[in-house]
């Protein structure tokens, strides 16, 4: 095969090499910024945590300044019983101390209530705040292993994009313009491989004399994509 096809099957493989590349470069970002987006779910709820244990904290203090007025409320009318002036006046005080006792007795039980959930809140919160720390330490780690692997992914393209152009200054003068032009237009899908008895690019038949100047080692151009075609890429 001439010296013409040698450079122009190994530009075919560099280009995927660098495409496979800048696919993983483009990953590393999604990485991070997939973990940073558990860190801010994980921060929202604990948010929204902390929120809910606040809320049902300032209720029932509510409701314990309620039960607290209404205690007090009761202590003073059972002192006026003494002061009835009539028994009409005393059995409308004893219902209405009765009315307040029975009011107090459900709002204890709402209290009670309200505490036990807020202990369970309080576990809740713990959990959340569990859950935020353990995401931020997952972050870090994250982009720790992101910086060393898309560094080294970085200088492997950077490699491979020399050894593009070591390979294309191979090139006869007027197969490197035409190679650079298609190139410019069509990044690496300028460059398709024979498979079979079709470019690999469009999967369109090649005439059998395009086939054999591939087979000859001749640049030749799909005349349906406009792909340089190669022979098969050997490594």
């Amino acid at each position: 095969m001439s010296e013409t096809s040698h450079p122009l099957r190994k530009l075919y493989h560099l280009h995927r090499e660098i495409d496979d590349l800048t696919r993983q470069l483009e990953r590393f970002p999604r990485k991070v910024s997939v973990a940073e987006q558990m860190l801010e779910a994980d921060q929202t709820r604990l948010k929204e945590a902390k929120e809910r244990h606040h809320r049902a904290q300032q209720l029932a203090k509510e409701k314990q300044e309620q039960l607290n007025s209404r205690e007090a409320r009761i202590a003073d009318l059972r002192g006026k019983l003494n002061a009835c002036s009539s028994n009409k006046e005393f059995q409308a005080l004893k219902q209405q101390i009765e009315a307040d006792e029975q009011a107090n007795s459900v709002l204890t039980d709402e209290i009670l209530e309200l505490l036990e959930r807020i202990d369970e809140m309080a576990g809740e919160l713990h959990g959340a705040e569990g859950a935020v720390e353990k995401a931020k330490d997952h972050l870090e780690v994250v982009k720790r292993q992101t910086e060393v692997e898309q560094g080294a992914c970085a200088a492997k393209l950077d490699e491979a994009r020399r050894r593009v152009a070591d390979a294309a200054a191979l090139l006869d003068a007027d197969v490197r313009s035409e190679y650079e032009r298609i190139i410019r237009l069509r990044g690496s899908e300028g460059l398709a491989q024979v498979s079979g008895n079709c470019c690999d690019a469009c999967w369109r038949e090649l005439t059998q004399q395009m086939l054999r100047e591939v087979a000859q080692g001749k640049p030749a151009i799909c005349t349906s994509c406009g792909a340089i075609l190669v022979g098969e890429v050997i490594d």
